[in-house]
């Protein structure tokens, strides 16, 4: 489907005579880049690795895979912490109560304990 396409892009320039045809490897690449941002690795890009692995493009389209990967964790850690910081959150919220509740029972207690 996607080699279709892009074949079909590719046979349209060279028919309306633009003069710019692209090679496969680097209109795989430039359609990859058309699907940035992606939550997922662009299809075009898996393509362009798996058909044209020693191309500069796949090199680049790797490389960009890497950074997404690399996203895609920091985006999960970051969910983890933003939990982590929400219960620690609750916990330092519920101390500060005790805290404040501990100071009134300590001021009522030396409020009964002291002579009139």
């Amino acid at each position: 489907m996607i080699r279709r396409g892009v074949y079909l892009l590719l046979l349209l320039g060279s028919l309306c005579g633009c003069g710019v045809v692209l090679p496969y490897d680097e209109a795989l690449f430039r359609q990859g880049l058309d699907q940035l941002p992606a939550s997922q690795l662009p299809q075009p890009f898996v393509e362009l690795q798996r058909s044209y692995p020693q191309s500069p493009w796949a090199r680049r389209a790797k490389s960009i895979a890497s950074i997404l990967e690399q996203s895609q964790k920091q985006q999960a850690d970051l969910k983890q912490l933003q939990k982590v910081n929400d219960r620690c959150r609750s916990e330092r919220d519920r101390l500060d109560q005790q805290i404040r509740r501990l100071k009134e029972l300590t001021i009522e207690m030396e409020l009964k304990d002291s002579p009139r």
